[in-house]
């Protein structure tokens, strides 16, 4: 059995401050100290002195640099002869004097040194990293200490977006199945331990003051269920949460509870493709937050520094129910009037720091720092996507700096198999980039954009008659929809042309050659040659007249040759005119 707050708790109550490593004057006073510890929040302590002179207007606590805002302080406290447990360590952050009923106070707020990671909203691009290996950099690059369990998540680029350093470390170890407490500046992110030994032993009628707590089927849920996209199978893939072990406080168990309301589940759905394992872990974390949360409440014993959050307190004389070794959410010590209290509140909440309104969903399912809206892109790369799933290659300027990089989709008009609708941007060209489901690590190129530097082929107009497909290499499909007009040429000049407002359509090459078929005929010329040759034969009719002209006129039949006139025939010649045949008849 674990130690009592009441061992070794003979003697007056003495409090050590240290400021800057030195004990502060005994001349101060001190009135209070108030300590609020608690899984994933920033320890703060309230240090209030009775000190200063109204009648002499003399303030030395609050002019002096005894306790000037940026120092460190230490705080602890012991009990007669016995060594100091510690409360708390960090900086002094505020000062504040209040008189009241003639009595000056000065307090002074004070925070741990981790709180440098909150307010300040950044944007970054983790390459090849796990969710742990992104926490541990985080707290480094920030000049704290990283205590990160490993996490079982595949490396990965990673996408963060305009959130803070806490705030993203709390979504990271919400999806992980991560609890985060601090102490003295080092960030601690591990799974829930209820398990562990209990550091205290509380027994009700010995050492306990008071005793509040709960259980509920309310917000018992049997399970989390996370469903992502798999674009190559072109199919949904789930996994979900495992039923965590009881846990040693109380005697119901969290899969009974959740039969009381019915087998419901917590639906987690996003677009990001996702590995199955990292599916599992996201949906195992949910379930297992619904689990801690099942059983909560408070207790409050004799001070003692022992308790801290995410260790386990055993809770003894409470009956079955409640009885049991608790999971320690958070810890306030309070110290006033000479008489020092813990007050420790046990079991976790069922949500996760990124959990949105009643009614609304959560943007990135939960997942991620959530991307509203659009971002402009610019294309780095068309080929060789490392997991061949035909994305290319874009950087999000305005979204960090530098620019992260990441693999997008390409939404076409058309996209089937063996089929569709082909074109992509050229390397450097503007695109506009969304996110499914607000989640910066799914981004979909939506589309081109023209700007400055990548001008239109034509200048638009206020008709806006002009459409056209142009490539780079200044292949051309133009519609001029005012004419009825539409056209088809390559840069060398081979061209069709079907004109409705000149009633013709048009064939030219690039040497001259042409067809033009109109109202009145078809014309063919050509700057050299025109052969027609047939495997079958060629038949000339017209309703007219029908001519044959040239330097030499040459008709050449293999077998017979019939020149027929109906009404007359005439055979001519301003020089010599020669008729041959074995037999020549003359009628």
């Amino acid at each position: 059995m674990a130690a009592s707050p009441i061992d070794n708790a003979d003697g007056p109550l003495a409090i050590t401050v240290k400021v800057d490593g030195s004990a502060i004057a005994d001349e101060y006073q001190i009135a209070s100290v108030n300590v609020d510890l608690g899984v994933g929040r920033i320890p703060e302590a309230q240090l209030v002195l009775t000190t200063g002179s109204i009648a002499e207007n003399e303030f030395p606590a609050s002019d002096g640099d005894d306790f000037k805002i940026g120092k460190d302080i230490a705080i602890a406290a012991a009990y007669g002869s016995g060594s100091d447990q510690e409360l708390f360590k960090g900086l002094i952050v505020s000062v504040r004097m209040r008189i009241m009923r003639g009595a000056p106070k000065l307090e002074i707020g004070c925070i741990d040194k981790a709180a440098k990671l909150t307010h300040t909203r950044k944007s970054a691009q983790y390459a090849q990293k796990k969710d742990s290996d992104v926490m541990s950099e985080i707290i480094s690059d920030a000049g704290l200490t990283a205590d990160v369990t490993a996490t079982t998540d595949i490396a990965r680029d990673i996408v963060r977006y305009a959130c803070t350093d806490w705030g993203y470390l709390r979504s990271i170890a919400d999806r992980s199945g991560h609890i985060l407490t601090i102490a003295d500046g080092t960030v601690t992110s591990a799974p829930p331990d209820d398990s562990a030994s209990a550091v205290l032993t509380v027994t009700l009628g010995m050492d306990m003051i008071s005793f509040d707590s709960t259980v509920g089927a309310q917000s018992s849920l049997n399970a989390a269920k996370a469903t992502a996209w798999d674009s190559s199978a072109v199919d949904v893939v789930s996994e979900t949460g495992t039923d965590p072990a009881a846990g040693q406080w109380g005697t119901y168990k969290p899969s009974d509870l959740a039969k009381v309301l019915g087998s419901r589940e917590h639906a987690i759905s996003t677009a990001t493709e996702i590995p199955s394992a990292d599916l599992k872990t996201a949906a195992d974390a949910r379930t297992m937050r619904t689990a801690h949360a099942a059983i909560q409440g408070n207790c409050v014993f004799q001070g003692s520094g022992l308790a801290v959050p995410g260790a386990t307190i055993e809770l003894k004389g409470l009956g079955d129910r409640f009885g049991g070794t608790a999971l320690i959410g958070g810890v306030k010590q309070r110290i006033d009037e000479g008489g020092w209290t813990t007050e420790v509140l046990l079991g976790l909440p069922d949500t996760w720091n990124v959990d949105s309104g009643v009614f609304a969903g959560e943007s990135a399912a939960s997942l991620a720092s959530p991307i509203h809206g659009l971002q402009v892109g610019k294309v780095m790369q068309l080929d060789e996507d490392p997991d061949s799933k035909l994305r290319i290659k874009v950087s999000l300027p305005l979204v960090a700096d530098p620019a992260p990089e990441v693999w997008a989709r390409y939404a076409q008009p058309y996209a089937s198999n063996t089929a569709g609708i082909q074109f992509m941007p050229e390397i450097d060209d503007e695109v506009l980039v969304g996110f499914l489901n607000a989640d910066p690590n799914a981004p979909i190129v939506l589309g081109s954009l023209h700007n400055g530097t990548n001008a239109q082929v034509n200048t638009p107009t206020a008709d806006n008659y002009i459409k056209g497909i142009y490539t780079k290499e200044a292949m051309k499909l133009e519609f001029d929809e005012e004419k009825k007009i539409i056209t088809l040429e390559t840069p060398g000049g081979h061209k069709l042309t079907m004109d409705d407002d000149a009633k013709t359509v048009t064939l030219e090459d690039l040497t001259g050659n042409k067809l033009e078929m109109a109202e009145s005929g078809i014309t063919m010329s050509s700057p050299g040659d025109i052969s027609l040759s047939a495997d079958g034969a060629i038949d000339i009719a017209a309703t007219g007249d029908a001519s044959v002209s040239g330097m030499n006129v040459n008709a050449e039949a293999q077998t017979g040759l019939t020149a027929k006139g109906s009404a007359s025939a005439e055979i001519s010649s301003g020089g010599q005119t020669t008729v041959k045949g074995s037999i020549v008849m003359i009628n």
